[in-house]
C-alpha cells in the first residue's frame, strides 16, 4: 500500500489509500473458494458495556487465486447482562439504559463484518446516550466513526465481500478515518460516518454490496404485538457488466411493542410456556399461546420459534432442509404461519444447521417457496359482509373453510374476489350492482268528482322492489297511472215555491 498525493487522488487534507492490483493481473492458477470455519463460542459478558461477541474466519480454506470469498459477517455482537458485575458508573460519556440499548451500539456495529444482534428480553446496560456510538472507550458523534476494511501483504489475489475487501491469506485489518478515500482497480469508496460508500469504475466487472439498513419503521401497533419493517438497496456499489447481486434479504421485519395493552383492564392472559420442540434434530419448532379475556384484543395470540437445528447424526438434515449458514438477518419469518400473520415470529438469534433453502418457508413439515392462504373464517365473513348470498354456497366450487389455496389460486363469490398472494390474501370486497324492481301497484285513489260528470283517478308503484343500489339501473317505466272516472248524477236540489203575495 502506498500513500499518493496527485491531483487525480488528493481530496483537501484526507488520505488517499491505493490497493493493490486486483487479481486480474495475477497469473492464472487453480481458484480456491473460500469458506467459514465454524463459530466460536460467545465470549464472557462484559456485564458494564453490555455486550458478547463470538467469531470465525475464512480460513477453511481461504479464497486464493481468484476463489470467491465467505458470503457473510465474521463477527456477531448481541447484548447481555451478567446479573453480578456491579458497574458503579457507565464510562466513556455512556449512560444507562434499562433494557439495553438497541443495534448499533459502537462503530463496529457499522462494519461489514460485524453483524449486531438485537435481543427481545430487557436487559440492563450501558450505552451511548442518543445516536452517539462507542468508539475506543468513548463515546463518539456516528460522523466521527472509523471505517474497516482489509489490507494484505502478500501479492495472492484481492476480491470482495459486504462492505469490505476481502484478502485471501496473509491479510490484516485495517481503519480508514472519517473523509479518507481508498482506491482499487474497480472501486473508489470514500469513509463516512464508519461505512465505505464505494462507486464502480465504469466497464469494471464489480459483484454488489449491500447498502446500510435504513431505519424501523413506526411499530404498527402501540402495544399487544405489532410489526415494523426497515429495508436496504444494493447500490454500494451496484452491481455492473455481469457482476453478482447482493446476496441475503433486502427487507426484514420483526415484531414489536410485544407489552400488553393496559388500557382499563389487560384482555389477554400471561404467555404459556413454550410447547417441547416438535423433533429433536433437523430443525423444528415450538410455540406458545395468550388467551383473550376481553375481546376485542389487539396483537397475536400465537408465536413459534425454531429449535433443534443440529444435523441429525444417522441421516443428516430432513428431505428438504440444506445444512447451511444461516444469512445476515435471517430467522424470521420461518414458517407459511407467520408468513400470513396467523402467528408471531419469534427469534432471538438464528444459528447454523438444517434449514430450509433460502427464501423458502416451513409449511406441514415441508419446505415451500410459495405459500397457501387458508381459507378460514376470517375470511368467509369478509365476503359475507358485501353478498347477498351465504358464503356456504361456495360449497358448490368445493370451496369449504380450512381448505387451503395456492399461491396465485382466486376465491370468487359473487363480485367479489381474494387473490393469494404468498400466503395472504389481497381481496378486492364489492357490492354487486342491484337493479331496481317495481312495486305492486297500489289502489286507485278517489275520482276527482263526487258527482255529476267525468272525474280522474290515479294510483302509483314506487321502484322499491328492489330499490336500486351499488351502481344498480334505476326502474324503467311508469311509476304513476291515471284515468277517467265517471262520477255518478248529482241529486236534483229542491228549491221551495213560496206563493206570489196577492196585491
Amino acid at each position: 500500500m502506498e500513500f499518493a498525493c496527485s491531483p487525480r487522488a488528493c481530496v483537501g487534507s484526507h488520505r488517499v489509500l491505493r490497493l493493490p492490483p486486483t487479481v486480474q493481473d495475477m497469473p492464472v492458477r487453480l481458484i480456491v473458494h473460500g469458506s467459514w470455519s465454524s463459530w466460536s463460542a460467545w465470549s464472557d459478558c462484559d456485564g458494564c458495556a453490555g455486550s458478547s461477541v463470538r467469531t470465525r474466519h475464512c480460513n477453511s480454506p481461504p479464497a486464493r487465486f481468484g476463489g470467491l470469498p465467505c458470503l457473510g459477517e465474521s463477527r456477531q455482537s448481541r447484548r447481555c447482562h451478567d446479573n453480578i458485575t456491579v458497574c458503579p458508573d457507565c464510562g466513556g460519556g455512556q449512560e444507562e439504559w434499562p433494557c439495553g440499548k438497541p443495534c448499533a451500539r459502537s462503530c463496529s456495529d457499522l462494519h461489514g463484518d460485524t453483524e449486531c444482534l438485537d435481543s427481545p428480553e430487557c436487559i440492563r446496560t450501558c450505552g451511548c446516550p442518543g445516536d452517539m456510538l462507542l468508539q475506543d472507550g468513548i463515546c463518539v458523534a456516528r460522523e466521527e466513526c472509523r471505517c474497516k476494511y482489509h489490507n494484505s501483504s502478500t501479492t495472492d489475489g484481492l476480491d470482495s465481500s459486504n462492505m469490505s475487501w476481502v484478502w485471501p491469506g496473509g491479510y490484516d485489518w485495517q481503519f480508514a478515518n472519517p473523509g479518507d478515500i481508498i482506491i482499487s482497480d474497480c472501486k473508489n469508496c470514500s469513509c463516512k460516518a464508519g461505512v465505505l460508500q464505494c462507486q464502480s469504475v465504469p466497464g469494471c466487472h464489480v459483484d454488489g454490496d449491500w447498502g446500510q439498513w435504513g431505519t424501523w419503521t413506526e411499530c404498527s401497533l402501540p402495544c399487544g404485538g405489532g410489526v415494523t419493517f426497515r429495508r436496504r438497496l444494493c447500490n454500494n456499489p451496484a452491481p455492473q457488466s455481469g457482476g453478482r447481486g447482493c446476496q441475503g434479504v433486502a427487507e426484514q421485519k420483526k415484531d414489536c411493542n410485544m407489552q400488553m395493552c393496559t388500557d382499563s383492564v389487560d384482555p389477554w392472559l400471561p404467555w404459556s410456556v413454550w410447547s417441547k420442540c416438535s423433533v429433536t434434530c433437523g430443525g423444528g419448532q415450538q410455540s406458545r399461546s395468550r388467551v383473550c379475556t376481553s375481546p376485542p384484543c389487539h396483537g397475536i395470540s400465537r408465536q413459534s420459534k425454531m429449535c433443534n437445528t443440529q444435523v441429525c447424526l444417522d441421516v443428516g438434515c430432513p428431505p428438504g432442509k440444506l445444512y447451511r449458514e444461516c444469512e445476515r438477518r435471517e430467522g424470521c419469518p420461518f414458517s407459511c404461519a407467520q408468513v400470513s400473520g396467523k402467528e408471531g415470529c419469534y427469534s432471538d438469534s438464528c444459528e447454523e444447521g438444517c434449514h430450509c433453502p433460502p427464501h423458502t418457508y416451513q409449511h406441514r413439515g415441508t419446505c415451500t417457496q410459495d405459500c397457501p392462504c387458508l381459507v378460514d373464517k376470517e375470511i368467509l365473513a369478509s365476503l359475507q359482509s358485501v353478498s347477498v348470498k351465504p358464503v356456504s354456497s361456495l360449497l358448490s366450487s368445493n370451496i369449504s373453510e380450512g381448505m387451503e389455496l395456492m399461491s396465485g389460486d382466486t376465491l370468487t363469490h359473487e363480485c367479489s374476489t381474494c387473490d393469494c398472494e404468498h400466503g395472504t390474501w389481497n381481496c378486492s370486497l364489492e357490492l354487486c350492482p342491484v337493479d331496481g324492481g317495481f312495486s305492486p301497484w297500489g289502489p286507485w285513489s278517489p275520482c276527482s268528482l263526487s258527482c255529476g260528470g267525468l272525474g280522474v283517478k290515479t294510483r302509483s308503484r314506487g321502484c322499491t322492489q328492489p330499490a336500486p343500489a351499488h351502481g344498480g339501473r334505476d326502474c324503467h317505466g311508469p311509476r304513476k297511472e291515471t284515468t277517467y272516472c265517471q262520477a255518478p248524477d248529482c241529486p236534483a236540489t229542491v228549491v221551495p215555491t213560496v206563493e206570489p203575495a196577492i196585491p
